[in-house]
């Protein structure tokens, strides 16, 4: 299972194309240059909806 920390860099990097060498623990989006409209409306689903129950 993928780690909350990965699934946030495979995000930022595929998605954003911020440099995984970039991404740390205590990083802000503004260092990683990532606007806040960015991360208000994503390019596309981070993941597939959850299902309760499911």
């Amino acid at each position: 299972m993928e780690t909350a920390y990965d699934l946030m860099t495979r995000l930022l990097t595929d998605h954003f194309g911020v440099p995984g060498e970039r991404i740390a623990p205590d990083a802000t989006f503004e260092e990683l240059g990532i606007g806040s409209v960015a991360r208000v409306e994503p390019p596309a689903p981070a993941a597939a909806p959850v299902r309760p129950g499911r």
